[in-house]
C-alpha cells in the first residue's frame, strides 16, 4: 500500500489514525478493521448507514458497485462531440487545481483521468470511488509512487483533517442522493 496514503488515513466513522497490520487497516486503539485487497483499501464495510433522510430508500453503494461491473468508465466513446465536449470540460477543472498543490483526491474516479494527468505534473494522486472495481483498475492502469487509491464513500471521508490540497468530483454529483450534503 502507498506510504503517503498510509500518512492520511483516519477511520471514517470515528476519524482516528490507522495502521497496516497483515492485509488490513485498523485503528490505532484496536477499533474498527478494514480490508486492503490489491493494495487498495475498502473503507466502507463499517461506514454507517447514510440516514433515511439522506439517501431515501436507494442504496447508492450496492448500486455504483454493480453499475462499476457493467459500465466500464475506462472505455471513452470516440464521436468527436464527446471527445471535444471531454476534453474542453477537462481543461476548464485542469485550470482549476492549483499550481502549489501537492495532493489531489479525484472522488469518483471513474477511467483515472485525473491520475493519468496529474501524476505526470508530480502530484500525488488519491482515486476515490465507492465501487471497488474502478479504483483497482485506475491503480493497475497509472501504477507510479504518487499514485494511491482507495474505495470509500464521499459522505464519510476517510482522511486527517487538512491532508488534501485540492479534491475534484468530475461528473459526479449527478450520481450522489444528496447534492447538498455531499
Amino acid at each position: 500500500m502507498n506510504s503517503f496514503l498510509l500518512k492520511i488515513l483516519a477511520d471514517p466513522i470515528t476519524g482516528q489514525p490507522l495502521k497496516l497490520e497483515d492485509d488490513a487497516l485498523m485503528e490505532e486503539t484496536g477499533g474498527n478493521k478494514y480490508p486492503v485487497i490489491q493494495n487498495v483499501p475498502r473503507l466502507v464495510q463499517a461506514t454507517p448507514a447514510v440516514t433515511a433522510a439522506e439517501k431515501g430508500t436507494f442504496d447508492y453503494s450496492s448500486h455504483y458497485e454493480k453499475d462499476a461491473v457493467v459500465v466500464d468508465y475506462f472505455q471513452e466513446d470516440d464521436f468527436p462531440a464527446t471527445r471535444n465536449e471531454r476534453r474542453r470540460s477537462r481543461q476548464m477543472i485542469i485550470s482549476q487545481v492549483p499550481d502549489n498543490c501537492k495532493t489531489i483526491l479525484d472522488i469518483g474516479c471513474g477511467g483515472a483521468w485525473v491520475a493519468d494527468h496529474f501524476l505526470k505534473k508530480g502530484k500525488q494522486v488519491i482515486s476515490m470511488d465507492i465501487s471497488s472495481v474502478n479504483p483497482v483498475k485506475a491503480l493497475q492502469l497509472h501504477p507510479h509512487p504518487n499514485h494511491a487509491a482507495i474505495v470509500a464513500d464521499a459522505f464519510y471521508l476517510p482522511f486527517a483533517d487538512a491532508s488534501i490540497d485540492c479534491i475534484i468530483a468530475s461528473e459526479v454529483i449527478e450520481h450522489v442522493v444528496d447534492p447538498a450534503l455531499f
